[in-house]
């Protein structure tokens, strides 16, 4: 399985893309969620996130890290995304694991 890592204190944006999706799917909203490896997401895991401008495929991002609302303690890690296209809400898995050092 691929590998993102990270050092635990660092704060940047997290991308995960949505390379799989038709059409333009910046205009709707898009969250993410991020487990701990291997468990899947559930609703309490799922935070708003924003499309990350100019990204080709379309990506969502959120700010990780000790200075963010999302700090995030050494270990490995799922990311999920998902975008709400009533009646829809397809969930994408990334295709890496990530691990914060």
């Amino acid at each position: 399985m691929l590998q993102k890592r990270i050092p635990a204190s660092s704060t940047e944006f997290l991308h995960l893309d949505f390379d799989v999706a038709p059409g333009n799917i910046t205009t709707l909203p898009v969250q993410m969620a991020i487990t701990v490896y291997p468990r899947g997401p559930v609703s309490g895991d799922w935070v708003d996130a924003a499309w990350t401008p100019g990204a080709a495929p379309p990506a969502s991002r959120i700010l990780i890290g000790p200075d963010s609302a999302r700090p995030l303690a050494r270990a490995t890690y799922c990311v999920w995304g998902r975008v709400t296209a009533a009646p829809e809400l397809p969930v994408v898995e990334a295709p890496w694991v990530l691990t914060v050092t």
